[in-house]
């Protein structure tokens, strides 16, 4: 039943074309800074080894700076790469996200794969979620092409709540639904497993880091145009170098889209804008100010029935264009600000401290109208009125202090660190009834969409401070060791304006992690890790007690294999983790939820990426994910699989450039896709078939010039998912994506 009307607050949306013109303002600023750039300046000596902070300059790995746990240089293929900066190809070999330490990939006791920008542009990625398609264990856009999220599963367990981090810090998606432009990222780092021990509260499957573009220390000016499927325009530029002769340097990358998409009245709108500054006035200190502006105008997910898109229908088969909305009242709108920094400096030899902070501000607001399932006639479409409004401003800090050590032939590091994150989201949510519609032959307008009835109006704060401590040791050259532990105290302080009651939920939890890896000279690396996490649940029961927090944990072993004098690294793992204190119903009452669930993942995954010489990439994968509920109030739970989650995925990609010759500069790319089948419904009576999809893409590159066709879905396969027995998203069809870079 839903609750008593109340006034609705109108919240004052900025006019598009004022958000327009502040983004425009934004970047003629930070490209007006960046004009006084005059001379060519030497680039700045290297930081501290392990420092994360370390930019895109040309630092190699038998620098002077090497980390205390690299192993001997190796004659590859392709450039080695800073832990976040550029990275020649498609294989990097180390990684800040699994320690908050630049450590080597073969010395990481965990499964963790790093999609770099040149895979991101070779494949041409729209969104973060398109950058992770071929990346094992995760299913990505689980419900389909959504303007509004990044949605991923990793190893069954939703992401988007607290497993996406733009550098290091926690994005804080939730209903507010934060979000990253792949434009302005260097690379994306999956650590697969319970993350908690560094980062705090994370779900079971890991933390998705979102690594931004950062000042390079020679210029570099890049402008770039794209035209695409259902009226895709976009304008973009990315420029950064030296600022004079000072200790600084600048990037700012920014883009313009207009776009309308495979389903009518939708559009994929986007302005973006990231400038950033470095500050170096030392080999021994690095500041980085990383600022972002985005603004959106898309469009609402379409829910459509099963019976027309992954089931028979006597009438017919529902179109993918099909929108089940009312064009005049659908709409998606977020204006988000993110500015922080990255700090770090070096003592001695022996110490160096870190400091990274974020504040965002975010105003997103969703008005809609989705389908609720068919009448008995097939064809007549139920539907329901929602909106949302979210004003919400998230603060996080982060500061690491790291001390090198070695005693008696082992050498190590120390890791100190205390995080704290305040998060506030202002929300008002509604819902409401609509008319229906014929799904085959719709006719819009019929009836006027009232304001939805206010369920949810409430401000809620979201605070959490974290004490941690890590040590990585390393025995005779060949024996690794990790080891960390952490406490955390979260709170969340909910002011419920609806039922004018206060509810402050207290959670205190330990976490930690050891893990080992033994170096063979051949290159094979094979590790073991245990580990566990705690991911707090907001909200009460229906008697306004606050939930429990949830608790889980990881066993893995695997192998890795980085062979000697190639540029390749494959990975092999076998997994189980488990999720307590799920919420289930409550068996004595239908309408409140109870915490005796219990949600177990096994498995196995394999991945291997390789840059080879003569301009060939590969990458390949295959996952198997067993996901199910383990333990529940209701027995008929027992065993059964969540929703959307494939059992199976599979990919591949080769992408080669001609490097020699009159063909040097033409290449392109291939893949395929295997998402296998899941289930519709909490029942599995529902199941839902896979999938194989084909991506393509063909380049000529000479001198300055780069121009670029990328196709998605070449088969033009048509597809969906499910999540209920009333609700199926489709995913997208073939699109092609023609790309123009002038680089100077």
């Amino acid at each position: 039943m839903l609750a008593p009307t109340v006034p609705h607050r109108p919240r004052r949306r900025p006019h598009p074309a004022t958000v327009l013109a502040l983004a425009t303002v934004f970047a003629a600023l930070a490209t007006i800074a960046a004009s006084a750039s005059g001379q060519d300046v030497p680039p700045a000596a290297p930081t501290a080894a392990g420092d994360p902070h370390e930019t895109g300059t040309e630092a190699s790995k038998d620098d002077a700076a090497t980390p205390t746990f690299a192993l001997e240089p190796l004659e590859v293929v392709g450039a080695q790469s800073t832990p976040l900066g550029p990275v020649d190809g498609f294989v990097a070999f180390d990684s800040v996200t699994a320690t908050k330490t630049d450590t080597p990939l073969i010395e990481t006791p965990q499964s963790i794969s790093v999609v770099t920008r040149d895979q991101i542009v070779a494949q041409n990625a729209q969104t973060v979620s398109e950058a992770l398609l071929y990346t094992p264990s995760l299913a990505s856009e689980p419900y389909g092409a959504d303007a509004r999220y990044d949605w991923m599963l990793m190893r069954g367990f939703n992401q988007a709540e607290n497993g996406l981090y733009i550098d290091g810090l926690r994005q804080q998606s939730g209903g507010t639904g934060f979000r990253v432009d792949p434009f302005g990222l260097e690379r994306v780092e999956v650590l697969r497993g319970p993350s908690s021990v560094l980062y705090g509260q994370s779900t079971p499957g890991g933390i998705i880091n979102q690594v931004s573009k950062r000042p390079l220390s020679e210029p570099r000016y890049d402008l770039e145009l794209e035209l695409g499927s259902f009226g895709r325009y976009e304008a973009a530029f990315d420029l950064t170098g030296p600022i004079g002769d000072s200790d600084w340097s600048y990037r700012v990358n920014s883009l313009l889209r207009k776009s309308d998409t495979q389903v009518d009245f939708v559009s994929d709108n986007r302005a973006w804008v990231a400038p950033s500054f470095s500050w170096r006035p030392s080999r021994d200190t690095d500041v980085t100010f990383l600022t972002s502006f985005l603004y959106d105008d898309a469009g609402v997910l379409q829910y459509l029935p099963p019976q027309g898109t992954v089931k028979f229908n006597p009438n017919g088969h529902i179109p993918r264009s099909r929108f089940v909305g009312e064009p005049d009242f659908d709409s998606v709108e977020r204006v988000q600000v993110l500015a922080g920094w990255a700090a770090s400096h070096r003592l001695s030899d022996a110490w160096s401290l870190r400091q990274n902070a974020r504040f965002g501000w975010s105003d997103f607001n969703v008005r809609g109208v989705y389908g609720n399932g068919l009448e008995a006639d097939l064809v007549t479409l139920r539907r329901i009125a929602f909106s949302e409004d979210h004003e919400a401003v998230n603060f996080v800090l982060d500061n690491q202090a790291e001390a090198k050590w070695e005693y008696g032939g082992i050498t190590g590091a120390m890791l100190f660190g205390i995080d704290v994150g305040v998060y506030t989201d202002d929300e008002v949510v509604g819902l409401g009834f609509a008319d229906t519609i014929d799904v085959f032959r719709p006719v819009y307008g019929r009836a006027p969409i009232t304001t939805p009835i206010t369920t949810n109006d409430s401000d809620a704060t979201q605070t959490q401070v974290g004490l941690y401590v890590q040590n990585q040791a390393k025995l005779l050259e060949r024996w690794v060791w990790l080891v960390g532990g952490r406490f955390d105290w979260a709170d969340d302080d909910i002011d419920d304006r609806l039922q004018d009651r206060n509810v402050l939920q207290r959670d205190r939890e330990p976490t930690w992690r050891i893990g080992t890896t033994y170096l063979f000279e051949t290159g094979l690396a094979p590790y073991g890790t245990y580990a566990t996490s705690f991911d707090p649940i907001p909200g009460t029961n229906l008697f306004g007690e606050p939930y429990q927090a949830s608790t889980g944990e990881l066993g893995e072993i695997g192998v890795k294999y980085e062979p000697p004098g190639v540029g390749a690294f494959v990975t092999a793992s076998l997994f189980t983790t488990k999720q307590d204190n799920v919420l289930t119903v409550d068996p004595e009452n239908p309408l409140n939820q109870i915490q005796l669930g219990q949600v177990r993942s096994r498995g196995a995954e394999i991945e291997g990426v390789a840059t080879l010489a003569d301009g060939l990439s590969l990458l390949a994968s295959y996952s198997y994910n067993d996901v199910e509920t383990t333990e529940s109030t209701n027995p008929e739970d027992i065993g059964r699989t969540p929703v959307v989650v494939p059992k199976q995925l599979a990919s591949g990609w080769i992408d080669y450039t001609q490097p020699w010759g009159v063909l040097a500069g033409l290449g392109g790319g291939a893949g395929v896709r295997y998402v296998g089948s899941s289930f519709g419904n909490a029942t599995n009576t529902f199941r839902v078939p896979g999938y194989t999809l084909v991506d393509a893409a063909i380049r000529y590159e000479t001198g300055p010039w780069r121009v670029a066709l990328n196709v998605g879905n070449l088969g033009n396969e048509t597809y969906a998912t499910c999540s209920t027995d009333v609700a199926c998203y489709y995913g997208a069809e073939r699109t092609f994506i023609g790309s123009v870079r002038y680089r100077f």
